[in-house]
C-alpha cells in the first residue's frame, strides 16, 4: 500500500468535490483547469502538486492524465462521489458535467491548502472553461513552455515547468526533492512492515 499516492487520491476527489459543489454544471474542462490552478498555485509555493496529478499539455491547456484516462469509465471511488450527467450549460452546448454526491471533506487538507482551494474558487468561479482553458495558454506558463516552445503536445508539464520563472525556483525544487525522499522512505516503512 502505497499511504502517499492514496492520499493524493483522496486530495484529488476531495478537490473535485470542492469545486463542483460550489459551482453549478461544472463540466469537464472547467473542472480540469480549476484543479490545474489548485496544483500550479500549489507547486508555486512548496515545489509539489498537491493532488499528486500528472499534467499533460494538450490543445485545451492542461489536463490531469490520471483523469482524462478514467473519463467516462471512473473508478469505484470516484463512482461513489459524483453522478456523470450531461447538462445544458446554454448555447446549445452539453457539458460532461459530475454532480458531488456528499459535500467535500476539507479535514484532508493543510490550511494553506484550503486557502489555496478557496483563492482559485474566488478568482475563477464565474469563468467559462472556454475562457479558463485560454487564460492557461498564457504564453509566460508552463502550458506554453512544454506545448509551444517545446512543441512537446501532450507533454508531462512539471514542477520545473511551473517554476521555470520562479526567483525561489532552486529552493523550492529542492525542498520538493527532499520531501519525495522522505516519503519514499516512509512508503519503504509501511511495505516492509506488512
Amino acid at each position: 500500500m502505497n499511504l502517499v499516492v492514496d492520499n493524493n487520491r483522496r486530495k484529488l476527489i476531495e478537490s473535485m468535490l470542492f469545486f463542483t459543489s460550489a459551482i453549478k454544471n461544472c463540466g469537464k474542462t472547467r473542472l480540469f483547469k480549476l484543479l490545474w490552478f489548485f496544483d500550479e498555485a500549489y507547486v508555486k509555493q512548496t515545489g509539489s502538486v498537491a493532488t499528486g496529478s500528472q499534467w499533460l499539455a494538450f490543445p485545451q491547456g492542461p489536463v490531469p492524465g490520471e483523469l482524462i484516462d478514467e473519463w467516462g469509465g471512473f473508478g469505484s471511488d470516484i463512482n461513489e462521489a459524483f453522478e456523470f450527467r450531461l447538462t445544458d450549460v446554454g448555447k446549445e452546448r452539453l457539458a460532461e458535467c459530475l454532480v458531488p454526491q456528499r459535500p467535500p471533506d476539507l479535514s484532508i487538507f493543510t490550511r494553506r491548502e484550503i486557502q489555496i482551494l478557496n483563492d482559485v474558487l474566488s478568482k475563477y468561479r464565474d469563468i467559462s472553461g472556454e475562457a479558463l482553458s485560454k487564460i492557461t495558454h498564457d504564453k509566460d506558463g508552463s502550458w506554453y513552455e512544454v506545448s509551444e516552445t517545446q512543441g512537446d503536445i501532450y507533454g508531462k508539464i512539471s514542477a520545473e515547468h511551473i517554476l521555470l520563472k520562479s526567483p525561489n525556483r532552486d529552493q523550492l525544487l529542492e525542498e520538493a526533492r527532499y520531501k519525495a525522499s522522505i516519503i519514499e522512505y516512509l512508503n519503504s516503512i509501511a511495505t516492509d512492515n506488512r
